[in-house]
């Protein structure tokens, strides 16, 4: 699968803004890169989404507490669903497109997937990524703060 493929060889940064998060396999090769000090994982992932209970099972053991790993679960800044479906590989690879990490967004679903190698379209992503990013985390900060 050109997904798996593209996250194994990641060896700086995997940074994903993800809808739809309910795939093991990819799941798997994500938490093995969160266990690897020398990759920076940064996830950004919708609220409703992330509710669900496969979603649930994969979420939480991951390690957001570790050196390296920035996870945020939010909604978009307009407080609707946070759509992006986005994958930027060591700042050189983009996946991009319509496809969610799911079962049936993988193999049922009528999607589109784009894979671009640019480190110019990476920044560019990356910087709208990382804005999205804040955000979550800022709703999860206040969400916490209201206890």
């Amino acid at each position: 699968m050109l997904f798996r493929s593209l996250l194994v060889s990641a060896d700086k940064s995997i940074v994903v803004a993800m809808y739809g998060y309910d795939d093991p396999e990819l799941n798997e090769v994500l938490r093995s890169s969160l266990e690897d000090e020398k990759i920076y994982v940064q996830m950004s992932l919708d609220s409703t989404q992330a509710k669900g209970k496969a979603e649930q099972v994969l979420l939480d053991p991951w390690l957001n507490h570790k050196i390296g790993n920035s996870i945020a679960i939010g909604h978009s800044e307009k407080s609707a669903i946070m759509h992006l479906k986005m994958v930027i590989i060591d700042g050189v690879d983009v996946i991009t497109g319509s496809t969610n990490w799911s079962t049936g967004g993988e193999s049922k679903q009528d999607n589109q997937l784009t894979v671009i190698r640019d480190p110019f379209v990476c920044a560019e992503a990356r910087s709208r990524i990382d804005i999205i990013h804040d955000g979550m985390l800022k709703q999860m900060a206040a969400l916490a703060a209201k206890g």
